[in-house]
């Protein structure tokens, strides 16, 4: 069984002044060696989604 290296479960963030949230993920998760493809609209959220996983990657990263 691979390991999760990510798991996301109802992650939802809507930037200031916006009428509906910028990210609205119900289940999203990753096991090790999995690749991933974002694609997607200019404004639909995945550069939000990336810059969110940098945060919460740099949060968990043991030095």
């Amino acid at each position: 069984m691979s390991e999760t290296v990510i798991d996301l479960k109802d992650v939802r963030f809507t930037w200031p002044d916006a009428p509906k949230p910028t990210l609205d993920i119900h289940n999203l998760e990753v096991k090790r060696g999995e690749h991933v493809f974002i694609k997607g609209p200019s404004g639909c959220g995945k550069s939000t989604l990336l810059s969110y996983l940098q945060v919460l990657l740099a949060a968990t990263a043991v030095h």
